[in-house]
């Protein structure tokens, strides 16, 4: 009887320890489909938030359109949006020019490589503490990354060779730049190199002028080599009051700023202008504990602007 007893006492608690199991289980699989549930419907509701941010760009810049062809920082689109308070959470963004960057794919048009502009990047480079010699270098590495070629460019050029000897492998792009990131698998460009010259670089289709109205002080200087910092001070001090309205306006500004040098070398007018089409939206959304950040490329023409990229980056 005893031994039964023993038993049956035995079973008992195996049955108790087993549903105890199961219970607790049940409990961290519900709580853990709480918590993606939850995750699920903070990023849904993000992801709405980040589309009326596109919408309202979207509206601002054509609405900018309507007002005049000149794009400059005094408009509308060029202040940031004013933090918007959502359900437990915040909105935040701001618009940005990209033509008021240098252009990595104005390197190559149709495949021909454009010296001036190669000229235009070792500048930036400088500016930004690169040494002549490195700047070089990784203008020719750039250079052979875009080009179709496996002609490496002396001094510093890097073609398949090189790349498919590193860990992991890779191979030249054969192709105009996609993002500005791709910088970071070019030969020379280090972590420090990139962070530095990030603010001043873009990648945008095709050949792009840029707009002198929006650019900052380290891309001014790199237009030329007789723009040196007083004279970007100059028009940056210029402009804040009263914007260029056109191309002609500016190199006259340039010319009376060297007193109508008559040895002043000729600044292309198709490599500047006033106007742009290209413009960033960056914009967060924190709902919570999840922050949520997007970066849309915008393009606008004379008529419509519309989202041609994006990419999106939540954190817990």
């Amino acid at each position: 009887m005893k031994r039964q007893n023993g038993m049956a006492l035995i079973t008992v608690l195996s049955v108790l320890a087993v549903v105890s199991v199961i219970t607790t289980s049940l409990l961290a699989w519900q709580h853990t489909a709480m918590q993606q549930t939850t995750l699920r419907l903070q990023t849904s509701q993000s992801m709405d938030y980040l589309q009326a941010m596109e919408d309202w760009a979207e509206a601002v810049l054509l609405r900018d359109l309507s007002k005049g062809a000149v794009d400059s920082l005094d408009e509308s689109w060029a202040l940031n949006l004013a933090p918007v308070e959502v359900d437990r959470g915040l909105i935040t963004g701001h618009l940005e020019d990209l033509q008021g960057r240098f252009n990595l794919n104005n390197l190559l048009v149709k495949g021909k490589y454009q010296a001036e502009e190669g000229q235009r990047l070792q500048r930036l480079m400088k500016l930004i503490g690169v040494d002549g010699h490195t700047a070089l270098e990784v203008t020719n590495a750039v250079r052979d990354w875009m080009d179709a070629d496996q002609s490496e460019n002396f001094p510093g050029g890097a073609e398949d060779y090189y790349y498919l000897n590193l860990s992991p492998p890779y191979r030249t792009a054969d192709r105009p730049f996609i993002s500005a990131t791709e910088l970071l698998l070019v030969k020379g460009v280090t972590e420090e190199l990139w962070r530095k010259l990030n603010p001043h670089i873009t990648a945008l289709p095709g050949y792009r002028p840029v707009n002198v109205n929006t650019a900052s002080k380290a891309v001014l200087q790199s237009l030329a080599d007789d723009m040196d910092e007083k004279l970007a001070e100059d028009i940056l001090d210029y402009r804040m009051d009263t914007p260029f309205p056109g191309v002609s306006k500016f190199i006259q500004f340039r010319r009376d700023y060297h007193g109508n040098m008559p040895s002043l070398p000729t600044l292309d007018k198709a490599s500047i202008s006033v106007a742009s089409q290209f413009f960033l939206l960056s914009g967060s959304v924190d709902i919570d504990a999840q922050h949520m950040h997007g970066r849309v490329l915008i393009y606008r023409d004379k008529k419509n602007a519309s989202v041609i990229q994006r990419s999106f980056k939540t954190n817990l």
